[in-house]
């Protein structure tokens, strides 16, 4: 079984010159994951100029991003979430809400919003 979480991190869009909150899985799932037809690697650039990264700071430049699953071409969004759900519960992932409330219950917290964990069955 593998394990994936999934946040809302800020993304500047440059085509809309705007900022969205996209969906970010924290890794690559191995090729044969069935959620890799909704996931595109992007490069996450600084939000501000003024964002200076300290010595112990590891800068996570590039990542994961899940897609609309009915519009491949775009980011899925935080607006997206109903959509990315039923997409991920209709090809076998669970949204694992006993570790998703456990990680937001504990003192421990991610740089980006945890939204929920996930579970493959296979």
């Amino acid at each position: 079984m593998e394990c994936y979480s999934l946040s809302a991190r800020p993304f500047y869009n440059s085509v809309n010159q705007c900022y969205t909150k996209v969906l970010e899985i924290d890794r690559q799932p191995p090729n044969s994951a069935l959620i890799n037809k909704i996931i595109k690697q992007k490069t996450f650039h600084r939000l501000s100029p003024f964002d200076q990264y300290g010595i112990c700071d590891k800068p996570k430049l590039c990542g994961y991003v899940v897609v609309n699953p009915n519009d491949l071409t775009q980011n899925a969004t935080i607006d997206d979430i109903p959509m990315v759900f039923t997409w991920l519960m209709q090809n076998g992932y669970v949204v694992n809400t006993a570790i998703t409330d456990m990680m937001n219950g504990s003192s421990v917290k991610t740089s980006n919003p945890l939204l929920c964990v996930i579970t493959s069955t296979g």
